[in-house]
């Protein structure tokens, strides 16, 4: 039977197809309670050379607590705030 996260991978592999970070994989990682969060292994390395990225996909309930109701809003954050968190490695 196929899980939320499953489903989720499956609509994140669909939805990234056509950018940069296209993935030829998704693994569910463990951890985190509001969102799911997965490994991606990129389809072609980023400019930089990196091959796998970490996904975070929200939903509008907490992962670990579906019946917990909360603004996917909170997901929202400006594409530099990303780009400066990829970059402390």
């Amino acid at each position: 039977m196929a899980t939320q996260a499953d489903k989720f991978s499956e609509e994140v592999l669909q939805e990234l197809s056509t950018t940069p970070y296209a993935c030829s994989s998704l693994k569910k990682l463990s951890g985190g309670n509001a969102n799911f969060i997965f490994k991606a292994v990129l389809t072609n390395p980023l400019p930089d050379g990196t091959t796998e990225v970490a996904v975070k996909h929200g939903e509008d309930y907490v992962a670990s607590m579906p019946e917990f109701q909360i603004p996917t809003t909170r997901c929202v954050r400006p594409f530099p705030f990303w780009v400066k968190v990829s970059a402390c490695r």
